[in-house]
């Protein structure tokens, strides 16, 4: 009897955890990307979750958090030539294209020791064109939102 009993608490302690963690999947429709320098990355805010990007996506403002996928590809730090070299080519290699996407950069370029403005002006509409170029299998674009 004592070894039936042992048997059944080991057997329940095994499937007791998987039945409380069951999750429920929302089918996705749309996908929010902030690009970025330190502000969209949430640079200051403790935690992180306190940046104006995530709180966007946290209130629903582009949709709910159920329908929503969510990718802060900003950088602290992060310069025009960042923005295009980097976080647009990681944006292009996501599974689906974004629905919406927020940049904030430029202020790391202005403010350094030696603005290249000049340069600032021509990397900054290169990002842009290719962010908003639509795809090849569908003629959607996205939202830019420019803060």
């Amino acid at each position: 009897m004592y070894r039936m009993f042992r048997w059944s608490v080991a057997l329940a302690a095994v499937l007791l955890p998987s039945i409380g963690s069951a999750q429920i999947e929302f089918p996705k429709t749309g996908y929010y990307a902030a690009l970025g320098d330190s502000v969209a990355a949430g640079e200051g805010a403790m935690p992180v979750t306190r940046g104006y990007a995530y709180q966007l996506y946290d209130h629903g403002v582009f949709g709910t958090k159920q329908q929503m996928h969510f990718a802060n590809l900003a950088v602290r730090g992060g310069r025009s030539w960042d923005l295009r070299d980097h976080q647009v080519p990681q944006l292009l290699c996501s599974v689906s294209r974004p629905t919406v996407v927020t940049i904030t950069a430029g202020a790391n370029d202005v403010f350094s020791s030696t603005p290249p403005l000049i340069a600032l002006a021509r990397t900054a509409p290169l990002a842009l064109s290719t962010v908003s170029a639509p795809t090849r299998s569908a003629s959607t674009w996205p939202k830019l939102v420019f803060t």
